[in-house]
């Protein structure tokens, strides 16, 4: 059950929604309304084969592959929280908000997080290829999420067909 919008991107927006079999709140990212090519259809669907191919505390976990108003769409954990694009704009913020004394080693141990994703990312061959701050979501806790997997590559010979190969991008 779609509930609202989170944000959109390029070619998708991702919903807030409750999957009802556990009743729960998700993460529902879909195509843009309009957007029904088989090309992004299948690089939604890699990128939910991506998300369940990474099970690591700083990348979100996949819930489930579904369809939604006929296309693809994947249901992963809603991280309630804020892109650390926007901690890094607003100077004194996090002082003031979350108490940190000192910025710039609260901002290091993020970035920390980031290249723990990423590397465990590559030791399964797979290249995320969009990494900025805003892809990084701080959650309410302290959490950090590297998102949006949607243009990862693999690296591997045996991901091809389910990924997208680095050799053909580049």
């Amino acid at each position: 059950e779609v509930l609202g919008r989170l944000g959109a991107g390029g070619m998708g927006v991702v919903h807030l929604a409750l999957q009802r079999s556990v009743d729960r709140l998700v993460a529902l990212k879909t195509l843009k309304e309009g957007v029904f090519c088989d090309l992004h259809k299948e690089q939604l669907v890699r990128e939910g084969w991506v998300l369940g191919e990474l099970a690591h505390p700083n990348i979100p976990p996949i819930h489930t592959m579904t369809t939604f108003q006929g296309s693809p769409a994947i249901a992963f954990k809603c991280v309630q929280g804020e892109p650390w694009s926007k901690y890094l704009r607003m100077k004194g913020f996090l002082k003031e908000v979350l108490g940190v004394e000192d910025e710039f080693e609260w901002h290091l141990g993020v970035l920390l997080k980031v290249v723990d994703a990423v590397r465990f990312a590559h030791s399964h061959g797979i290249l995320h290829r969009d990494l900025k701050p805003s892809n990084v979501m701080i959650g309410e806790f302290g959490e950090v999420y590297l998102m949006d997997w949607g243009l990862a590559v693999s690296t591997r010979e045996e991901h091809a067909g389910a990924m997208q190969l680095a050799r053909d991008v580049f």
